[in-house]
């Protein structure tokens, strides 16, 4: 679970979405579709979007990309959480709770204030 986090947060920190290509080599991914892992893949991304996923020995990198190393990691989807109850803002406890809601993978909230 901590890999999957630390994999998370590498990737919203990166800051915001730009029209350069990133590609993250060598990722395990946990697609949504079927319940197995996809090993050693390579994952393009293009102006936000997921352009392309393929073997890492299959899969080229487009010149210019910012190149992450996944080796030993994983990439997944961000969770939603549809009925959350979180605290008013501006508050400490907001961004703590935000927070947690982030390192556990959770990308999306719906509060129910």
């Amino acid at each position: 679970m901590k890999k999957i986090a630390a994999t998370l947060l590498t990737v919203l920190c990166a800051g915001p979405v730009s029209a350069a290509d990133t590609a993250f080599l060598n990722v395990n991914v946990l697609p949504m579709t079927s319940d197995r892992v996809l090993r050693e893949q390579t994952v393009i991304v293009s102006d936000g979007r997921i352009a392309r996923i393929g073997r890492v020995d299959e899969t080229p990198v487009p010149t210019g990309a910012e190149v992450i190393d996944g080796t030993d990691r994983y990439l997944m989807p961000g969770l939603a959480e549809m009925h959350a109850h979180v605290p008013a803002s501006p508050s400490e406890e907001l961004d703590r709770t935000l927070a947690l809601y982030l390192a556990n993978g959770i990308t999306t909230i719906r509060g129910m204030l």
